[in-house]
């Protein structure tokens, strides 16, 4: 869906190819094909370490923002969300460069 993304390329400068519901779908896809996908570092952090895809960065766009864990209460138990809180408090410090 279209949205401002920060970048400095204009959306009309932008071929768009498939689109997935989520960020892993996109990122597996372009493992397998040639296509780009915009989207978070850390969320490809894995596949770019294990060469399987390469950071292409775009002149001028440095963006950062805080990370938010939001999980639905009436689904997500109580002592799930303290431990997800937890490994992502210890493992924050070695996902952010």
């Amino acid at each position: 869906m279209p949205l401002d993304d920060a970048c400095p390329l204009r959306r009309d400068e932008r071929l768009v190819g498939h689109e997935t519901q989520t960020i892993g779908a996109a990122l597996e896809f372009a493992a397998q094909t040639d296509h780009v996908v915009f989207g978070p570092v850390i969320a490809a952090r894995r596949l770019i370490q294990e060469n399987v895809l390469v950071e292409v960065p775009v002149e001028g766009w440095n963006v950062s923002e805080p990370l938010c864990v939001v999980c639905n209460g009436n689904r997500v138990l109580a002592n799930v969300r303290k431990s997800v809180l937890r490994t992502i408090r210890e493992a924050l410090p070695t996902l952010v460069p």
